[in-house]
């Protein structure tokens, strides 16, 4: 199988690649048909090898198919060359949350209300469908220059409550953005293990770093046992980040917010 980076898809005019992830890399191109500007996610070849790759892509390509949202990154059409599945989607220009983040340090108030109140809504719509993203972080918002965020990297969703995985499925995604639940490698996760990880990205927006970091194991540790400290002496917290933020970090997802309460809040 042609390695991805010299990948020809017919059809398509392939201009180059432009992100690389777990399992697939994505590529920018022009559909010789349409003549529309387009993103084409493709599967590495040694992991089209491993049915459980292809089954979680799989598993993304028909939610981003099914799912038409202005918060989701949207799928068009999807294919195979050489063995090789991919999926079509909208071409967004953007930024990812994380270049933010890393180039300017705390993003201002305003700003993080409107990422978290589109994070919220595109979330909200995975759930909906019955599905838990499991990866939420800033590398996965997409930030366009009208301050728009939309959701990508539907790899790692799972449906709501699945209790067929493997027992090594259950961690994976990132440490750092995980939920305690998460952590622990339980199986029943549902949309809480999701407001969790959008605290973590809320803290990160706030005050430029993360909570946790360091050995991955250390980290699945603290987000287990530690509380994120709010440090509201150095840094200006806005009253309603200051509000919803402890409870988006709440260790019992119980005493987490609905995605309804967040909104309502957020929007008020």
């Amino acid at each position: 199988m042609t390695a991805p980076d010299t990948q020809t898809i017919p059809g398509f005019e392939v201009q180059g690649k432009i992100a690389t992830g777990g399992f697939a890399a994505i590529f920018k191109a022009v559909d010789l048909e349409t003549w529309q500007v387009v993103a084409i996610k493709m599967l590495y070849p040694e992991k089209a090898k491993n049915p459980a790759y292809v089954s979680r892509f799989t598993t993304e390509i028909q939610l981003l198919l099914n799912i038409d949202s202005p918060w989701i990154v949207k799928g068009l059409k999807r294919g195979a060359v050489h063995g090789l599945p991919y999926v079509v989607m909208e071409y967004v220009p953007c930024l990812p949350l994380s270049h933010l983040i890393a180039n300017q340090g705390p993003i201002i108030g305003p700003v993080a209300r409107r990422v978290l109140i589109d994070s919220t809504k595109g979330v909200r719509v995975l759930w909906d469908k019955g599905f838990v993203h499991c990866d939420l972080k800033p590398d996965n918002l997409l930030v366009t220059g009208h301050d728009q965020v939309k959701l990508c990297d539907l790899g790692l969703a799972e449906p709501s409550g699945n209790q067929t995985r493997e027992l090594s499925e259950t961690t994976a995604g990132t440490p750092e953005f995980m939920s305690p639940e998460q952590a622990l490698g339980r199986l029943d996760l549902d949309h809480r293990a999701d407001v969790y990880s959008l605290g973590i990205i809320l803290y990160q927006m706030i005050f430029g770093r993360l909570p946790f970091s360091g050995k991955r194991d250390d980290v699945l540790m603290a987000q287990v046992r530690e509380t994120p400290f709010i440090d509201d002496v150095t840094f200006e917290i806005p009253a309603w980040a200051r509000k919803l933020l402890p409870r988006m970090l709440a260790k019992e997802r119980d005493k987490r917010p609905t995605a309804d309460e967040m909104l309502r809040e957020l929007e008020s």
